[in-house]
Order: C-alpha cells, then structure tokens, then sequence
C-alpha cells in the first residue's frame, strides 16, 4: 500500500537515528508516494531516492533552506511541483513521466537539471533559472528548441539527443549563447535528432556555432582515446554485471536461507510464548488463589479486631455514661442534704467515709440477694449521710429498715413511705412503683422503727415477693399526720415486717431518719475495677494499634514470600537454568542484532554500487 516516506524510513536507510546530523540520504528501492519525515533534518544538503515510485515533489519546506542537489529519479512523477528551494543547485528527474518544464521560479540559483527520459514535448519555462550551465533532456519528443533556452547565457552543456528537432532554424537560436561549449544532438546511448542526417549539417555547425567548433576541435585528438576508453569501460560493465549476476544469486540464496532461518526461529519463539504464556497462566492463577487466600484472611482478622474495637469503644462509652450518672447521683444527694440541713438546723448531717466500717456495714447490707440472677445489676452504694435529729425523734430499737425516696428531704411526700426490712424490698417496690429511668440510682432513708403505730395489718400466705409488693401498692393508709401502719406479712415460711406512712404527712427528715445513702445499680457486664481503671487513666490504650501494625506486617511478610515462591516456581517451570543464562541470552540477542544490521547496511552498500555502475555511460 503506497504511504509517504516517515523518519522511521530515514533512519532504517541511514542507520542514524539523530537527523540533525545527516548531510546527505539515499534511499535506493521502496514504495513511497510522497515525500515526508524531513523535519528533523535540518542540516540535509544532498536528497536521493531512486526508483521509489514517488508520485509527487512535496513537504520539503523542513530542508529548503540547506538543499543543494535533489535526485529523484527512476519515479512515476508527472509534474514538477513543491520546488521552493532557494539553494538548490542541481535538481536531477530523469526517467520520469513529466510532460511540461514549470514551476522552476523557487531555484534561481540552479546550475544543473536532468530532464531525460521524460514526456517533455517543449522548451519552456527556463527564464527563472538564469544561472543554469548543464541541461539534459535526452530521449524526449521535443520537435523544435525555440526560444526556451534564449535567457540561459551561463548555459555551457546541452544534450538533446534522441529527440525529433528536423530544422536549422532551431540550432541558430543557440548561436546567441555564448558560453555554450557541448552540444550533443547525436549519442550512441540515447540516439540522434532528424536533423544530423540532414545535408549540410556539419557545414551548417561550423558556420553558426564556431564556440561549439572550437570545443570539438579541442576534443578531436582524444576521440581515439576517448572511444578505447569506452570500450574498456564496457568491457568492466560487462565483467561488472556478471559479477553482479553472481552476487545477485549468492544474495538471494542468503536471502532464502536467512528467510528459512527467520521461519524457524519465528516458530520456535512463537511455540515458545505460547508455553511460557500457559505457565505463567498457571503460576498466575495459583498466585491469584494464594492472594484471595491471603486477603480473606487478613479481612477477616482486621473485621475481628473492628469489631472488638468496636465493642471496646462501646464498653467505654457505656462506663463514661455509668460515671456521669454517678456524679450526678452524688451531687442530687449532697442538694438534697444541704437544704435538708438548712431547713431543719437541729438535725445534723454529716458524710461518713468509704473507708470506715460504718460505710463498709451498710455497704454490705446491699450485698447480692439470694437467689440473684447472672444479668442482675450490681448495687454499689456512692454515698452515706450520717443523720442526728432531736433525742425525742429517737427509738430505743435497733433495727434498721430501708425506703426509697423521691425529692428533697425537706418537702413532703408525694408517695406513700414504705420502709422494708431489707434494702431489696425497698428498692424492688421503688421500681415496681417508679418509670424505668428512676430505676438506676436511688435515694435510701435508713431509719429505725417509727414509735407512733396506728394500726397493724398482718397478711399470711402470701405467694411471692410480688403479691407483698401489690398489697402495699394497694393498702389504705390514716391521713391522720404521722399515722404509721405496721405491716406483718408471710411469704412461705419467711416472715417479715414492714411500716407505711401515707404521703404528705410528714417531710422525710422528719422519719427520723439514720443514715441517708445513695445507691446505683451498675450493669452485670461492667466490673467496678473496670470503672476505677477508667477514672484513674480516661485516655484510650494503643495496643489496638500496635496490634494493627504488628498484623500488618505480618501480613505483608507473607505477601512478598507468595510472590518470591511463585517466582521461582515460574522460573523452575520455563526452565531450570533459564534465569541463570538469562544474561548471556540477552548479550547473544544483541549480538544477533548487530550483524543483521550490519548484513542490512553492507547489501545496501552493494545494491547501490552494482546500480551506479550499471547505470554509468
């Protein structure tokens, strides 16, 4: 398929990959139809391209500065056209299909052209070129030679031979070129003009063209000489071209053994790839599966670490909001001693430490009930108040008995007073009477037996703790003011006593309170060392993160082992001492490379010498 000539084409004919420095090319056989990839050519001088089968002159624009000589004969041009060459000093076309001399305007600086063996019927358009001196245009059907050469003073050689030029009349035209010193109307190579068997025609040229005389006779007494040295240049052209037919047949025997050999090689190599192509598809699959294996792993280990981290962070959180529930049970408690204590100076309140055994005992009185479930919150009680009131507040009994309580001390009840004998029973109707949200922490009176009773009610057989606590639900209490009702009740063989007052009767640090506590129920899931490490050090550990890392890496350590065992199960598979002559491959290929380039440039090197001399006169 015929395409432009491209810089990859230069550089294959010239073996010089930097064209800048390229002077000169030659680029003998190829298909070509334009010119093309001369743009890094800036420093070309001398273009050749010989029997390429250009259709057309174009793109020189990149060289018309520096070209001096053009050669682009043995083509399939038609016209002359893209000349703007300012430089230009020879410009060779011959044997060619040109049917017209035109657009030379771009070389006024050309000295010499070679129009042979074209379709050229005129000489015309030569004016541009005032400085040209060889003009060859053999072997054309030029009839007569007119005033075409009438401008060209400096023209010093015309050949015209084999052409159809029959009158006198043209030859005196030439009579007004001074500098003309060699004609040829007659050659053995190209033939001869109408005109040279003409009667007369050598009188005729002795006559009108005396400067042409005056060269010839000059010549005269080397013709001898001149013809023995034709025929021993013939004789070299024939020993030349059996020589060349010789190399021409060791050429193309190498040619088809070298073609055998790229055959077989191409094979081999391509049999070769297909087997590399379905082992490195195996070992590729196999590394594929142990990297799913690898990577499901380790997601699975990172999903488990999230999630604990997850929980971790969740446990936190749910331990920071137990605290702050905490303090501000403690804070409600303390608001609620210090206006009990300033609206009732006679009673005294004071904080009774963690560490004594009077906090320790009542501590301990909140223990783990019987019969206690594993998700049952933990009791954990914050705060005591120590309570003194009136000596006439005072009991003789030394029985402690327990009640919940809403709001302040100072202010009435809201609800009716229950103390239990037990802190379990008191806080298990607070709840039963109480929404969920007053559940997790609670203000307990700790008072003993009050001495005013207005009634006592005895209830036997009942069945549970919860049927105690919907009798005391429903039990109707005296509105009298401080009117207790003693409640002596049966569960089982268990028996046990409560009081009851009803509400707003009395403010509760008017019940003759002992102690004032304040408790909180703390999940089963949360430890209290948990809570005190909590408050001791509240930033967040970094051993998840060393454990990532640590993970990581070792993840990462079995990655590069999966990689380095699949290659070397590849490299075992394409062959065992593959990878060691790898280098000496690589140096033997480039090796290989260079004579074939070598072979290339010096059958180049011989084509256009055989094609020189072949084409010599």
């Amino acid at each position: 398929m015929a395409r432009a000539l491209t810089a990859d084409d230069i550089t294959l004919a010239t073996g010089e990959t930097d064209h800048a420095r390229l002077v000169t090319i030659e680029i003998i056989f190829g298909v070509f139809e334009t010119i093309g990839g001369l743009d890094g050519c800036v420093n070309l001088c001398s273009l050749t391209m010989l029997n390429c089968r250009l259709q057309r002159i174009s793109q020189l624009s990149p060289v018309s500065l520096t070209l001096t000589r053009l050669c682009l004969s043995d083509q399939e041009l038609t016209r002359i056209e893209g000349l703007a060459l300012p430089n230009l000093r020879q410009l060779l076309l011959d044997r060619n299909r040109i049917r017209v001399i035109e657009n030379l305007d771009g070389c006024p600086k050309l000295q010499k052209l070679w129009l042979s063996h074209n379709c050229l019927t005129t000489i015309e358009n030569l004016g541009a070129c005032p400085d040209l001196r060889e003009l060859w245009l053999q072997n054309n059907q030029i009839q007569g030679i007119g005033d075409g050469l009438a401008k060209l003073t400096n023209l010093h050689s015309l050949a015209i031979a084999g052409n159809g030029i029959g009158d006198f009349s043209d030859l005196a035209t030439l009579a007004h070129l001074p500098n003309l010193c060699s004609l040829s109307l007659d050659d053995a190579h190209y033939g001869s003009n109408p005109i040279t068997r003409e009667k007369g025609y050598r009188t005729y040229i002795l006559n009108q063209l005396p400067q042409v005389l005056a060269f010839n006779d000059r010549i005269d007494a080397i013709q001898q000489d001149h013809e023995r040295a034709l025929s021993a240049i013939d004789s070299r052209r024939h020993r030349n071209q059996s020589h060349a037919d010789v190399l021409q047949h060791e050429l193309l025997a190498a040619f088809k053994n070298l073609e055998e050999s790229v055959q077989k090689g191409r094979a081999a190599i391509a049999a070769e790839e297909t087997r590399q192509a379905l082992l490195r598809e195996k070992h590729a699959t196999a590394l594929q599966h142990t990297l799913e294996a690898l990577e499901s792993e380790y997601t699975a280990h990172v999903d488990a670490m999230l999630r604990r981290e997850t929980e971790a962070a969740a446990h936190t959180e749910a331990m920071f909001k137990i605290l702050d529930a905490r303090i501000a049970a403690e804070e409600e408690h303390a608001l609620a001693v210090a206006a009990a204590q300033a609206a009732y100076p006679l009673y005294v309140f004071y904080l009774v430490h963690g560490a004594s055994p009077e906090h320790r005992y009542l501590a301990s009185l909140f223990a783990a009930p019987p019969q206690r479930t594993p998700d049952a919150d933990d009791i954990k009680v914050l705060q005591v108040y120590r309570c003194q009131g009136p000596p006439t507040t005072t009991t003789t009994t030394t029985e402690l008995l327990f009640g919940v309580v809403h709001g302040a001390l100072v202010a009435p009840t809201t609800m009716p007073l229950v103390l239990c004998a037990t802190p379990w029973l008191a806080m298990a109707f607070h709840d039963r009477m109480s929404p969920p949200n007053a559940r997790r922490h609670r203000h307990v009176l700790v008072a003993k037996a009050p001495t005013t009773i207005a009634s006592v009610v005895e209830w036997r057989n009942l069945a549970s703790v919860d049927d105690l606590h919907t009798a005391l639900a429903s039990l109707e209490l005296p509105r009298e003011p401080i009117s207790w009702v003693q409640v002596v009740y049966h569960i089982g063989d268990q028996q046990g006593q409560a009081y009851c007052l009803a509400p707003g009767r009395i403010a509760l640090v008017e019940a003759a309170p002992e102690y004032y506590c304040t408790t909180f129920a703390t999940p089963a899931a949360m430890s209290e060392p948990d809570l005190e490490a909590l408050i001791a050090s509240p930033e967040p550990a970094l051993e998840a993160m060393d454990g990532d890392t640590t993970l990581l890496e070792g993840y990462d350590g079995r990655l590069q082992s999966a990689l380095a065992a699949y290659t070397e199960a590849l490299w075992a598979d394409v062959g065992p001492r593959a990878k060691a002559k790898e280098p000496d491959d690589r140096k033997r290929v480039a090796k290989l490379q260079a004579s074939i380039q070598h072979e290339q440039e010096t059958q180049k090197t011989t084509l256009r010498q055989q094609l020189h001399r072949s084409t010599k006169p």
